[in-house]
Parts: C-alpha cells; sequence; structure tokens
C-alpha cells in the first residue's frame, strides 16, 4: 500500500536503524545495496532550488539542503553531499532538475471498511499512548471529529511515533501550513491530494477520509519501522550478550545438578540432567551462529565503512587494519590447530607402526576365538561322555532312593501299627518295677548308640563330600595346566603321542592332545604313558635345541664381523658427511643473505608502491575533485550563457522598437518638411513645388530603403 512506499522513502534509521528521528534517509536494504544506491544518486540531481522564488532553502559544500521548520529541524529529503567545494547539494528525489511527482492516494479511502480499519488502528494508538484532549471520546470522536482534535491527534501521533524531539509552534496562525511542511519534508506518499482548504477544514465529511488516512499512513509508518531489525553491530553485541546468557543458565543448571542431594528420586535427577542438556545444546547452537564469519566479520566491517562513507570519506585504511589483524589472528590459530593435527597424525603414525609391530589384534582375536571354540568342543564332549552319564547315574539313584524311601514309609507305618498293637498289649499286661527299669535302660542304651552312629555318619559325608571337591578342583587345575601344556606341546613338537599297547588294524595309534577321562581310572588316554613318551621327546627336542643354539653362536660371530665393518665404514660416511655439512651450512648462511637482501629490496619496493598508490589516489581524489568543480562550473557557465541569450534577445528587441520608433519620427520629419516646402511653393511658385515633391518622393524612398537595409543587417 502507499504507506509502506512512505515509509521505505522517508522513515530514517539513527545509528543502527532502531529509530525514525535520524537526518539519514532509511532504506531496508543491505549496506552493498545502500552503497550502490548512494553512489546512483551521486550522480543524480543538481538541485534547482536557487531558480525560484519559492524554492527550498540549500546550502553549499558539506552542508544539509532543506527547508527549516518552525523549530529549526531540517527536510530529510537530501542526500550525501558532493565532495567539491562549490558543487550543489546531491539529492536522491529525482532525475537532474526534477521535484518528486504529486502522486494521489490510491487507497479505497471511500470505503467504509477501510474507513473502520484505518479509525481502529488510529484509535488503538492513541489509546496506548495515553492521547487526552478536550472533546475526545474515542471512537465516536472519530466518526465526527473536530479541527481541534485533528491537529491534536496529528501532533500527538507525529511526536510519538516519528520525531520525539519535534516541537510545534505554539503561536502558528496557521496550522495547517506546519501540517503541510511536515507531510512534505516527509515525502507524504499522496502529497498530490493535500491542501490549505483541506487541512483547514479536515474535520468535514467531504475531507475526513484524506485526513483520516494522514493520521492512518503515520500509524502504519511507526508500525513498520517498529519491525525493523538491529543492525550487524548491535546484532553483534546481542549476540554476545545472549550467548553470555545461556553460557549462565548452563553454568547455573550443572551447579543444580552437583549439588542435588543423594536422597532426590531417579526421576528428578533425569529431569535435571535433561535440563543440563538442553542448556548445553542450546549453547553450542549458538556458538555455531554466531561463528558465522560473513555476518560476524565481513557485514561489520562494510557497515563501518558505509557510515564514514555517508560522512564523506572515500578509504578506510584502519577497517582494513582491523581486517587484516582479524584474518592474521584466525590464521595463526589454523596454523597452531595444524601443527597440533600433524603431531597427532605423527603419534598415531607411530602408533600405527607399533601395534603393526606387535602384530594384528584381529589374528590374536581369532587365535582366542579358536581356542574358545576347542573349549566348547571338549566341553560338549566331556558333558557327553562323563556329565550326561553322571546325571543319568545320579536319576536312577534318586529314583532308587525314593523307592527306599516310599518302603521306609511303608515299614514305619508297619512299625507305628506294631508300636500301638504292641503298646496296647503292654498296657493290658502287667509289668514290675524290675522290668520296666531294665526296658528303659534298654532304650537309653539303644538311642545312644543310634546318636553315635547318626554322628559317625556325618562325619563320613563330610569327608566323602571333602575329598569329592578337593578332587574336583584338583582335576580343574589339571585341566587348566592341560589347556595350557596342549598348545605349547603343538608349538615345540612334543605330540603326536604314541599310545602303548594299541591294537589299531591301520598300525599304532597316536594322540595330538591330552584331554581328561573321566571313566577311566588315571584320567587318561587308555595306554598313554605321558611321563616316559614326553621324557624321551624332551630329550630330542633338546639335542636340536643344542644343534641350533650353536649355529646360532657361529652367525652371531659372522654377523659381528659383518658390523664392524659397517661400523668402519659408517665412521668413513660421517667423516664425509661432516664436511658436506660444513659446506651446506656455508651454502645456508649464503641463501639466508640473499634472502635477506631480497626481503629488504621487496620491503622497499613495496613501500615504495605504497606510496605511489596514495599518491596516485590522492591524484584520483583531486582529479574527482577538480572534475566535480568543473563541472559544477559549467553549469553554471551554461546558466550565465542563457541568461545572458535572454537579456541580449531582450536588447535586440528593444533596439528593434527604438530603431522603427526613430523611423517612423523621420519619415513624420518629412511629411512636415515636406508641408513646409509645400507653403513656400504655393508662396514661391508652382514650378518649384513640382521639384520639391519629386525630389521628397524620392528622399523618401531612399530612407525607407536605408531604412530596410539597416533592419535586415541588425536580423543577421
Amino acid at each position: 500500500m502507499a504507506a509502506s512506499s512512505g515509509a521505505a522513502t522517508s522513515a530514517s534509521a539513527g545509528g543502527e536503524g532502531s529509530g525514525l528521528g535520524s537526518s539519514r534517509n532509511y532504506t531496508h536494504s543491505t549496506p552493498a545495496a545502500a552503497h550502490r544506491n548512494s553512489r546512483q544518486s551521486v550522480m543524480g540531481n543538481a538541485s534547482a532550488s536557487a531558480s525560484g522564488g519559492g524554492a527550498r532553502n540549500s546550502t553549499i559544500g558539506g552542508q544539509s539542503a532543506g527547508q527549516s521548520t518552525p523549530n529549526g529541524r531540517r527536510s530529510m529529503t537530501g542526500g550525501r553531499q558532493s565532495l567539491a567545494p562549490n558543487a550543489f547539494p546531491l539529492s536522491t528525489a529525482g532525475p537532474l532538475g526534477s521535484r518528486p511527482a504529486a502522486n494521489t492516494d490510491p487507497r479505497p479511502l471511500r470505503s467504509r471498511e477501510y474507513m473502520a480499519e484505518m479509525k481502529r488502528r488510529v484509535h488503538e494508538l492513541a489509546e496506548a499512548t495515553g492521547f487526552s484532549v478536550a472533546g475526545y471520546r474515542g471512537m465516536t470522536s472519530l466518526d465526527s471529529p473536530t479541527q481541534a482534535i485533528f491537529l491534536a491527534l496529528f501532533r500527538h501521533i507525529f511526536q510519538q511515533t516519528i520525531d520525539p524531539s519535534y516541537v510545534f509552534a505554539a503561536d502558528a496562525k496557521k496550522p495547517e501550513e506546519e501540517v503541510m511542511d511536515i507531510l512534505r519534508d516527509y515525502n507524504y506518499p499522496a502529497q498530490g491530494d493535500i491542501t490549505k482548504m483541506l487541512l483547514g477544514s479536515a474535520s468535514s465529511q467531504q475531507y475526513w477520509p484524506k485526513t483520516l488516512g494522514i493520521l492512518d499512513w503515520m500509524v502504519q509508518l511507526a508500525s513498520a519501522a517498529g519491525k525493523i531489525p538491529a543492525g550487524p553491530l548491535a546484532r553483534d553485541q546481542a549476540f554476545r550478550d545472549e550467548i553470555a546468557e545461556s553460557t549462565r543458565a548452563h553454568a547455573a543448571a550443572v551447579a543444580e545438578l552437583r549439588a542435588a542431594p543423594k536422597s532426590l528420586g531417579a526421576e528428578q535427577l533425569a529431569a535435571l540432567r535433561q535440563r543440563v542438556d538442553q542448556r548445553a545444546a542450546a549453547l553450542r547452537a549458538l556458538e555455531v551462529e554466531y561463528d558465522d564469519e560473513p555476518s560476524n566479520v565481513f557485514v561489520p566491517f562494510n557497515w563501518r565503512c558505509y557510515e564514514r562513507f555517508w560522512q564523506g570519506e572515500d578509504v578506510f585504511p584502519d577497517e582494513k587494519a582491523k581486517l587484516e589483524r582479524h584474518f592474521q589472528r584466525k590464521n595463526a590459530g589454523v596454523k597452531t590447530d595444524i601443527e597440533r593435527l600433524q603431531q597427532e597424525k605423527r603419534e598415531l603414525e607411530e602408533e600405527l607402526a607399533r601395534l603393526e609391530e606387535q602384530g594384528s589384534p584381529l589374528a590374536a582375536a581369532q587365535a582366542e576365538r579358536d581356542l574358545y571354540a576347542s573349549d566348547v568342543a571338549k566341553f560338549k564332549q566331556y558333558k557327553e561322555s562323563a556329565l550326561l552319564p553322571k546325571m543319568h547315574k545320579l536319576q536312577s539313584t534318586v529314583a532308587m532312593l525314593e523307592d527306599k524311601n516310599e518302603e521306609g514309609r511303608n515299614e514305619v507305618a508297619e512299625l507305628q501299627v506294631q508300636h500301638e498293637v504292641l503298646e496296647k498289649q503292654v498296657a493290658s499286661q502287667e509289668m514290675s518295677s524290675d522290668e520296666f527299669d531294665r526296658l528303659t535302660t534298654e532304650r537309653s542304651r539303644l538311642t545312644a548308640e543310634k546318636e553315635k552312629l547318626d554322628v559317625d555318619i556325618r562325619d563320613v559325608e563330610n569327608q566323602r563330600y571333602d575329598l569329592e571337591l578337593a578332587n574336583s578342583n584338583m582335576q580343574q587345575k589339571l585341566e587348566e595346566k592341560l589347556k595350557a601344556f596342549n598348545p605349547l606341546a603343538a608349538k615345540t613338537g612334543v605330540f603326536p603321542l604314541r599310545v602303548s599297547g594299541s591294537s589299531a588294524k591301520g598300525g599304532e595309534e597316536y594322540v595330538d592332545e591330552i584331554d581328561l577321562l573321566v571313566g577311566q581310572p588315571t584320567l587318561l588316554h587308555p595306554g598313554l604313558d605321558l611321563k616316559n613318551e614326553t621324557r624321551t621327546v624332551i630329550s630330542s627336542l633338546r639335542r636340536d635345541v643344542e644343534k641350533e643354539q650353536r649355529k646360532a653362536i657361529e652367525e652371531k660371530v659372522e654377523r659381528q664381523e659383518r658390523y664392524d665393518e659397517l661400523c668402519e665404514r659408517l665412521h668413513v660416511l660421517k667423516e664425509q658427511e661432516e664436511e658436506v655439512n660444513a659446506k651446506l651450512e656455508v651454502i645456508r648462511e649464503s641463501i639466508e643473505e640473499i634472502t635477506r637482501l631480497t626481503d629488504e629490496e621487496t620491503r622497499a619496493f613495496n613501500e615504495d608502491q605504497l606510496i605511489k598508490e596514495r599518491k596516485l589516489q590522492q591524484t584520483e581524489q583531486t582529479g574527482h575533485r577538480q572534475l566535480a568543480e568543473a563541472e559544477s562550473r559549467l553549469v553554471e557557465l551554461r546558466a550565465h550563457m542563457k541568461h545572458l541569450q535572454t537579456v541580449a534577445g531582450e536588447n535586440l528587441e528593444k533596439y528593434k522598437d527604438e530603431l522603427c520608433a526613430a523611423v517612423e519620427e523621420c519619415v513624420a520629419l518629412k511629411a512636415r518638411v515636406g508641408e513646409s516646402l509645400e507653403e513656400i511653393g504655393v508662396r514661391v511658385g508652382v514650378e518649384f513645388e513640382t521639384k520639391g515633391e519629386a525630389a521628397g518622393g524620392g528622399g523618401a524612398d531612399d530612407s525607407q530603403g536605408s531604412v530596410g537595409k539597416e533592419e535586415e543587417q541588425m536580423e543577421e
């Protein structure tokens, strides 16, 4: 809509683009685009304000151009000033000599719905900013306002949204002129619709939609300016503050987790850990976003250079030096990281070489896996050959014991029946005291014998359990020793071992490893004499080792002789190397001297080039300045020439008029002379009159011809 176009041309941003009261034109674009637009505006319009009586005031050479308002505020339509000292102010308003076109308002101001929407926006802003004036009753006053309410609303909204420092004239006799100046200064898009009559009768039903549109334009201008983000310098500080706040939040979460009591529940601890993880993730995201180099380095650099460009500078050596220092620090950090990574690479390569020399972990793992697989196979064999038969035997024993237990229970039941029968018989018979004592004594003796037998049985069971445990431990130790013995024996060549007493059809029987056989009394393979067989094999191995030792000693002596020869040759080569190093040191010193001289010459050359470049830049600036002066002088001379041509034309017309008047006067004089001659002729005679008339007529023709020639010459 039209308000947005007005916001794009008239809203100004102070420093970081956060306000509307600055004297700089605001365009919502990047610094590069604004720099390009300003360069285009420099080649644009030279102000023609000095040519008309109602034109704006302007100042030359570095001063702002514009018309003063009652409080001394300048117009905001001027652009960056030219570098030429006597040049016209350069304006971004339009092409050379042109003024902004008087546009009409494209908004549907007469629409009832749009009117209601504008009233709502103006009323909301007035209520939010505390507007109060005599006779104002909210939406009712906006339906039928007065001239005083309109002016009060205009002043309030302007000071609240656009320029809080503006002071309206207290004794203004015609406030509509001040309103028109403000709208013209701020480039109101629909200036073609604004007249003094409209502002003087703002509350009338005919003009109220357009004046309400002015208020709504200011409200929407403030709303659009409020959505403008901060500049890169403010964003950089905001990022730092946000990172600091996120760091403090993460530290507080970590401290809370560390200070949590031990009696805290698992769910609460999980919530604290989750909070720490969330704070850490947010901090990492901010650091990644802040680490964006184009946003944190180049955009502030362009922004600062652009601000200084608007202040009249064209070169920025200190900003470039800051940028170079930043990249030097960054390069130093990168070099440090490269050196650290190279050191880590060397350490990893050394570790890799060491691991390759020690052997592959995969091979060791595969060997261990094969060992475990053989152990599993042996355990399966042991299970099938020993554990399963033992389990079946135990099951049969348990079944037999259960049968015996059942028989014992039946026998106990029969004995109880017999006991009851005997008790009945004893109860029915009479017993003497001697017999009772004898039976009691016999019972006590049998009870004591039974308890003694129970103790003996428990002792025997404990001894049997201890023997079984010791046997199991001994068997386990023996299995572990056999596990260690089998690979060593296979490696040293002890296997295969011959089994004596075997009667196999294919010949003698041999074993490749020693396993425990539970079913055998010796727990070994039947017929295997481990002691004699291993002794024979070990004796033969010792003889082989002695032969290899003698052979190794002979090789050692031979290699020692070769080593001595190599040491002598190495000593000679070291002496040659020292001579070559001495020559190389001399050559290196020469190269360093040449490099130093080359660096000095290069440095001097660079300094000379820098001086020449600075002189060239100064020359270019001087040339640009002189060119601008020449262009401005040319414009002045052209204007002066036009003025002289106009004056010459006016003088020529004046001379023509004077010449015509002189000719007419001469003709009149001739006529009077002729009349005088006629009178004299009447007195003298007719003949003289005729000659006089002839002479008079010829003279008139000659005078007219001479006058015509003079006119032709003047026209040429």
